[in-house]
């Protein structure tokens, strides 16, 4: 079913609090643009986009769950437009890449580990705010 493609609202909130947690205890910052014709793929380690098995530790948060426990393959569902991570800029481009704070504006950077855990608070602040699901 289409909607199983999909976080829900709790599994959302939980994903944000987990980065959130990870980046407070001191998680390595990491941004990827794998660029390679067949191979095209954005990682940052700080974002929701990451492919570190630790941001997506829960079978019940792939596409393909069976895929997860049986090898490890990160495949997070899709965020619906609601659930954005918290380091997308608003407005411009669509897409991880285009429109992220580590990518393109500079904003967040190893050295501003604060800043992350900030827009992380925020975006689980409005996420709670939201009604369950």
């Amino acid at each position: 079913m289409a909607k199983d493609l999909y976080l829900p609202r709790n599994r959302y909130r939980a994903a944000l609090q987990r980065q959130r947690d990870r980046i407070a205890d001191g998680l390595r910052f990491e941004a990827v643009d794998n660029d390679v014709t067949g191979n095209k793929y954005t990682h940052a380690s700080w974002g929701l986009c990451s492919r570190d098995h630790g941001a997506w530790p829960d079978a019940e948060d792939h596409l393909w769950p069976d895929q997860f426990a049986a090898h490890g393959r990160v495949a997070p569902k899709y965020r619906n437009q609601h659930q954005p991570c918290p380091m997308q800029n608003k407005g411009g481009a669509q897409g991880c890449f285009y429109s992220c704070r580590i990518f393109h504006s500079g904003e967040i950077g190893p050295s501003k580990r604060d800043d992350a855990l900030a827009l992380y608070d925020a975006a689980i602040l409005k996420a709670t705010g939201a009604s369950n699901g």
